[in-house]
């Protein structure tokens, strides 16, 4: 249960951006879809 919490912190703050930036910033900027899923991973079970 504490992992999904921990994700779901992680996926509503400011870090997503900077995983998302390290690991994928050469492809450019997210999709809207790419953007829902963050929204989606941010609600905790």
């Amino acid at each position: 249960m504490y992992r999904i919490f921990a994700l779901a912190q992680i996926y509503s703050g400011d870090e997503i951006n900077d995983i998302y930036n390290r690991w994928f910033g050469s492809l450019g900027e997210p999709t809207t879809l790419t953007e829902a899923i963050y929204v989606f991973g941010s609600i905790p079970e």
